[in-house]
């Protein structure tokens, strides 16, 4: 039972840290477009967004699934407008800046971070360094 508990809190925890970590690019995008956006108001939105999407997309890819990403993302786009109380093009121009900074912060953690983590194993000096070596915890 206590297994069973553990990983359920294990399961929130990583989805809030996933919402907060997903959040930064709307959060810092809605600070481009709107200028009055806090983080509560990106996580809000990009949580709503997802719900709003997946809803849409599951409902109208029953005819085919490019008709089910188009009204996922306009729905998602509705999202941003009323969270943020902008328009459609500010709605839009908010997306497509906070893709843009995720795919940044994305290759930015991918240049210098995965270096790092690389070198970190190939030295040994990793967490999880005694499996690679072949020596195994034995209790």
């Amino acid at each position: 039972m206590l297994l069973i508990i553990g990983d359920f809190i294990a399961f929130v925890i990583a989805i809030v840290m996933t919402l907060i970590i997903a959040s930064v690019p709307v959060w810092l995008a809605g600070k481009i477009v709107s200028r009055r956006s806090t983080f509560g108001q990106a996580m809000a939105a990009t949580l709503l967004s997802l719900i709003i999407f997946y809803i849409f997309f599951f409902i109208f890819s029953l005819f085919t699934p490019f008709i089910g990403v188009i009204f996922g993302f306009i729905g998602s786009l509705w999202v941003f407008k009323e969270v943020y109380s902008i328009g459609w093009i500010d709605a839009l121009s908010l997306a497509i800046i906070a893709i843009f900074i995720a795919v940044i912060i994305s290759l930015l953690l991918g240049v210098f971070l995965f270096p790092v983590i690389h070198i970190g194993i190939i030295r040994g000096h990793f967490i999880g360094s005694p499996f690679i070596r072949g020596q195994l915890w034995i209790n």
